[in-house]
């Protein structure tokens, strides 16, 4: 998921003694956890403290990304406008973001889908051809009302009824019944 701190995880376990490299892996999970309920600004001031010149604003990027942080994404955006969100979007880490905002159940709020659709809006080309029917699908399992929803203003011409009515018996498991509801309106 992060390339960066893969490699620096997997120097760590080579050199074991290494401190500085400890030192890095230990404010790097810091920060991970981090992600879940801190602040914009506690992040910037840790990141500005402990990890400007560990990593670069493209990791920061991907790592707010990743954990559907739109605020923090933004604020990566403006330190380095030139991050590149053609690559981003081309990476295994948007298809993986697209498919976890698929999957969040519809009693959470989807934060994900939010970002994904901030990161459409940046007059940019992010090829989104690889949401089919299989994110369709997960979010009818997950009960993902919004996601359904965003995903038919991409497709219009999206089949609802494909493979025997699969999308329906999975919304209908799912116990959203708006979304069944939502669908039968589809027809």
């Amino acid at each position: 998921m992060y390339v960066f701190y893969r490699k620096i995880t997997q120097l760590y376990k080579i050199e074991k003694n290494n401190s500085f490299l400890s030192t890095i892996i230990t404010k790097m999970n810091q920060f991970m956890d981090m992600m879940e309920d801190r602040t914009l600004k506690e992040i910037q001031l840790y990141y500005n403290t402990h990890l400007d010149e560990i990593f670069d604003s493209h990791t920061l990027f991907s790592i707010a990304c990743m954990n559907g942080r739109i605020d923090v994404a933004k604020w990566a955006l403006s330190i380095n406008p030139g991050i590149d969100l053609v690559l981003f979007s081309e990476s295994n880490e948007f298809k993986k973001l697209c498919y976890d905002a698929a999957s969040c159940s519809y009693m959470k709020k989807n934060n994900l889908l939010e970002l994904i659709q901030w990161l459409l809006r940046q007059n940019i080309f992010m090829d989104t051809s690889f949401i089919d029917r299989e994110y369709f699908l997960r979010a009818c399992q997950c009960g993902n009302l919004d996601f359904a929803k965003w995903f038919m203003q991409m497709n219009p011409d999206f089949d609802v009824c494909f493979n025997e009515n699969e999308a329906f018996e999975e919304a209908y498991h799912s116990g959203n019944f708006e979304l069944v509801k939502w669908l039968f309106e589809m027809i």
